[in-house]
């Protein structure tokens, strides 16, 4: 929708591969940086399974090919231009 080609992530460590992996399928250039935990995601198995199953569902969709929930027209970020 907005026509990112390029985008930086920055999120719980657990989070980066589905978001790089996702990126790269959808031909964005990302770059990653993993935030710092306030509490492990380690030691949450819940966290843990939940994550095991967003993954299995992101490569289900691209498999699938299942559209965005949320679409809509082409909205283009633009930057400020450099000073």
């Amino acid at each position: 929708i907005f026509g990112v080609t390029r985008c930086v992530i920055v999120s719980d460590d657990f989070h980066l591969a589905r978001a790089l992996w996702l990126a790269d399928r959808h031909g964005i250039t990302a770059t990653a940086f993993h935030a710092e935990e306030t509490v492990p995601w380690k030691s949450s198995g819940k966290t843990r399974v939940r994550e095991w199953l967003a993954r299995a569902k992101a490569v289900t969709d691209e498999i699938t090919g299942t559209e965005p929930k949320f679409g809509g027209p082409q909205e283009l970020i633009r930057l400020p231009a450099a000073p």
